[in-house]
C-alpha cells in the first residue's frame, strides 16, 4: 500500500477574475506530477478548464484508483432541482471510500457560509486521518462561517471585497491580523496593475504557524 502523506485543508479566497482556477490548475498538476496524487474536481460552475479532465460520477469516487493515465477527475452535478442532495451525496462517498486524493470543490461558497451541513464538516475533519488535500474556492471571508475559518489549515488569500479594517469576527481571533495584514498587502500590489488587466497578487496564510507566505 502507498505510504500515506500529510495533508491540508485549504481556504483559497478571491473575486472572479483573480486567478483561483488557475492556481487550482496548478496545485493539481503539482499535486499529481511529484506525489501522484489524483485529483478530483467537484464543478459547480461547469468551468471550461476542467473539459478535458476524466467525466465521472459519484459511484466511481470508491474506484479511483482502477484508472489507468494521468488521474484529473471532474464530477458536475447533473440535476439542478437536487443539488444540495448530490453534493452532500458527493462529500459522503469521499469521506467514507477516498484516501490521498486532492478534491477542489470549485465555487463551492454556499456551503462553507452559516451552519455547515454535517456531512462537510466530517469530510474536512477527517481529511488528514484520509490523507485527502482539500481546496475550497470561495469569494471572500465575510461569506464563510466559523467553521470553515477555524478549521482549514491555510488560507490563500486573493483580492476580494473584504474590509482589512473591518473584518468578519468569524476568522479566529489570533488569525485576523494576518488576514489584514495581507490583504492591505494584495490591495496595494493590485493598485500597481493597469485598468482593465487581471488583478492576481496574492498571499499565503499558515494558520498554525503565524506566517504570510508571499
Amino acid at each position: 500500500m502507498e505510504e500515506l502523506r500529510e495533508s491540508f485543508s485549504v481556504l483559497h479566497i478571491g473575486a472572479k477574475k483573480t486567478g483561483k482556477t488557475t492556481a487550482s490548475l496548478a496545485m493539481m498538476v503539482d499535486f499529481w506530477e511529484h506525489q501522484r496524487k489524483p485529483c478530483v474536481v467537484l464543478d459547480l460552475s461547469n468551468h471550461p478548464s476542467f473539459d478535458r479532465f476524466r467525466r465521472i460520477e459519484i459511484e466511481d469516487l470508491p474506484r479511483l484508483d482502477q484508472y489507468t493515465g494521468r488521474k484529473y477527475f471532474v464530477y458536475r452535478p447533473t440535476d439542478p432541482m437536487n443539488l444540495q442532495n448530490e453534493i452532500l451525496y458527493f462529500c459522503q462517498t469521499l469521506t467514507q471510500y477516498v484516501r490521498n486524493t486532492v478534491v477542489v470543490f470549485e465555487d463551492f461558497t454556499i456551503y462553507l457560509s452559516g451552519n455547515v451541513h454535517p456531512s462537510i464538516k466530517n469530510m474536512i475533519l477527517g481529511s488528514r486521518n484520509a490523507c485527502n488535500d482539500y481546496i475550497f474556492n470561495v469569494h471572500s471571508f465575510s461569506d464563510l462561517g466559523p467553521f470553515a475559518l477555524k478549521h482549514c489549515e491555510i488560507y490563500i488569500v486573493r483580492h476580494t471585497i473584504d474590509n482589512p479594517e473591518s473584518l468578519t469576527t468569524n476568522i479566529p481571533y489570533a488569525v485576523r491580523p494576518f488576514v489584514a495584514q495581507a490583504i492591505r498587502e494584495i490591495n496595494r500590489e493590485n493598485r500597481t496593475i493597469k485598468e482593465g488587466k487581471p488583478r492576481l497578487a496574492f498571499r499565503t496564510i499558515l494558520k498554525d504557524e503565524g506566517r504570510i507566505l508571499k
